[in-house]
């Protein structure tokens, strides 16, 4: 059984010009393919254009009908190559591909966007915003313009600005949090609602106030919420006050003179039971905060860890190409995000959770943040991006 070539990139072309005739017959390329992909690295349409053969650098673009056009981002076409007239297809994860011309590179394209795999691996750079566009569709047609500055600067600048697309639509989500003040209100409502239909648990007061009358500055008056949190902290109510509840909406009876201390009874019954299990029940609303289903069938949690994975991408991309780390090594870190690639990389990273303390009781985990120690030690984090490690000692 034969097995597919490993993608060919450019530093390979560009800095191992030893292996340029084996990679040439594994990947269909000529020693004049070799020398002309290296004006890839000339800093303007102009200066490709001038050399003999010239080289145009475009952008690849993917129209939907009745949508607006979507830049394939990370990819880009070179054309063409000499003696043969070719077309070069570049992809983050494929690399350089030689097709007859640009027409045949273009259907190639298409077809790839209509498997899974691909299409994932394809459109991987693309806002997520823009993905979800394009699910279900079918894209009726690829175009390609000019690329007039560097060709690497031109794609980092594209993949940027679509992970700043992806940030802005996490902020939005993030402005939806809901304050704790707000989840201990939904707590008490959930618990109170069928003793105080309609009642709104928010507008309730609890008063505290002295055993006698000797000290009324000791008076205070605080929402429900509030009387929770400090029922939490001490797991009991003050024993040397006075409690009250009170609530304008709440109607007293004139023929009922014992609903004060029947309601009393319900909030204090209330408050204590939400102060018992109050981790779990804000974990509960925030787990529902999270898996809330958005507008576009996402859920917020679906959309971060897509946001957050894609920006990992993104940076481990961009250090392959500029030889910060190896494919090798690109392929393996792929391999923490994407199960399909694990049969290509070995051996198999093991992530690390990273954690700070000043007493190990109370570490704090470093989100969006791992590091792996063998066969590679690296760290990454959202801020500074994949850092290269001598070992575990040296993430001190």
């Amino acid at each position: 059984m034969t097995t597919s070539p490993s993608p060919l990139f450019f530093p390979q072309v560009l800095n191992e010009p030893g292996l340029h005739q084996e990679l040439g017959t594994t990947h269909s390329l000529s020693s004049k393919d070799f020398s002309w992909l290296s004006h890839i690295a000339l800093a303007s349409d102009e200066l490709r254009q001038e050399q003999t053969p010239p080289m145009s650098a475009e952008r690849l673009t993917l129209q939907v009908k009745d949508k607006a056009p979507v830049p394939l981002a990370g990819c880009f076409m070179l054309s063409s190559t000499p003696d043969d007239a070719g077309a070069i297809l570049y992809t983050p994860y494929g690399g350089i591909e030689k097709f007859d011309d640009v027409e045949s590179l273009k259907a190639e394209l298409i077809l790839r966007l209509q498997g899974q795999t691909d299409r994932q691996q394809l459109l991987r750079f693309v806002s997520i915003a823009q993905r979800k566009e394009l699910e279900g569709e079918s894209i009726a047609q690829v175009t390609h313009d000019v690329i007039e500055g560097e060709v690497f600067k031109d794609q980092e600048t594209l993949i940027k600005h679509n992970q700043q697309q992806n940030a802005q639509r996490m902020l939005v989500e993030l402005v939806e949090l809901p304050s704790l003040a707000g989840l201990l209100n939904e707590i008490l409502a959930d618990l109170l609602r069928r003793s105080f239909p309609g009642l709104r648990q928010n507008q309730t007061r609890v008063n505290f106030g002295p055993q006698s009358s000797e000290n009324p500055a000791s008076e205070k008056s605080m929402l429900l919420s509030d009387a929770l949190l400090l029922h939490y902290r001490h797991q009991s109510w003050p024993s040397d006050q006075t409690i009250e509840f009170s609530n304008p909406d709440r109607t007293l009876k004139s023929n009922d003179p014992d609903q004060v201390e029947r309601d009393k009874g319900l909030w204090q019954k209330a408050v204590k039971t939400a102060s018992a299990g109050l981790i779990r029940l804000l974990g509960e609303k925030l787990q529902a905060y999270w898996y809330q289903v958005l507008p576009d069938g996402q859920t917020r949690h679906g959309l971060f860890i897509q946001a957050i994975s894609d920006k990992a991408r993104a940076d481990i991309l961009f250090k392959r190409q500029d030889e910060i780390i190896s494919p090798e090594q690109s392929r393996a870190l792929d391999v923490l995000f994407d199960c399909n690639t694990s049969a290509t990389a070995q051996p198999p990273l093991v992530p690390e959770t990273v954690r700070l303390w000043e007493y190990a009781a109370n570490f704090v985990e470093l989100a969006g943040s791992f590091m792996t120690a063998d066969p590679h030690a690296c760290l990454y984090t959202p801020a500074s991006g994949l850092q290269l490690l001598e070992d575990h000692d040296d993430l001190q």
